[in-house]
């Protein structure tokens, strides 16, 4: 797969699961991705999973999840050098 391929084009969170340290992975992506396009929404339709941990929706349909800022963070630099999971 190309590295092009590869990249996280688009980023989606809603904007109740910014409480849980979205926020501040938003701001990171912002800041070292400023290629991918970040999108807020009211919802996204994932309530039982936006209210227990912080998470984002990659180019509309995969969720990258994790118990923590930190932890979601690494997942998704992991995600932008390694491509989608096979």
């Amino acid at each position: 797969m190309a590295l092009e391929e590869a990249r996280v084009r688009k980023v989606e969170i809603c904007v109740s699961n910014l409480p849980l340290g979205t926020q501040r992975v938003w701001e990171l992506i912002a800041e070292r991705y400023p290629e991918v396009q970040l999108r807020r929404w009211a919802c996204l339709g994932l309530c039982d999973l936006c209210v227990r941990r912080p998470f984002v929706l990659v180019d509309d349909r995969e969720v990258l999840q994790a118990p923590s800022p930190e932890a979601l963070w690494a997942l998704f630099c992991r995600r932008m050098e390694d491509g989608p999971p096979v």
